[in-house]
């Protein structure tokens, strides 16, 4: 088991990770009606099974990237909605609040958010998310 700074070594994508992460929260909202099992399995079609260790992992890890990396983004996006959190059950809202704004506001779009990702670290030529092989 690897810690969560080095999630650039897994075998998911990040519009996986990016789209577990969107369900998780979707399934906290209304676990009655998500119908998360099946959403999940469709949204992640190819991956291994995802458990909720990896979860939570991939939580911290886009989570810390998304603190860290908001004063830069914040010229580009409207981060207002999103509201800092201590623990993982509201670092989870946090991040769909930083996946709203990175979508430009709700509903909010899993490749929006990749192609948001993947301009940063075009334009800085940093990982938004994580940690390259190089730095370490």
């Amino acid at each position: 088991m690897l810690p969560y700074q080095l999630a650039p070594y897994h075998q998911y994508t990040m519009g996986s990770m990016v789209r577990a992460l969107l369900l998780w929260w979707e399934f906290r909202q209304d676990p009655e009606e998500s119908g998360t099992a099946y959403r999940t399995e469709q949204a992640l079609s190819g991956d291994a099974g995802v458990t909720a260790w990896q979860l939570r992992c991939w939580l911290l890890c886009v989570w810390h990237g998304l603190r860290a990396a908001q004063g830069e983004l914040a010229s580009q996006y409207d981060f207002s909605a999103v509201r800092f959190a201590h623990d993982t059950e509201d670092r989870l809202d946090e991040v769909h609040g930083y996946f709203t704004a990175l979508s430009r506001g709700p509903p909010v779009r899993w490749k929006a958010v990749v192609s948001a990702v993947s301009e940063y670290g075009s334009v800085t030529g940093r990982f938004l998310l994580g940690i390259p092989s190089q730095s370490r």
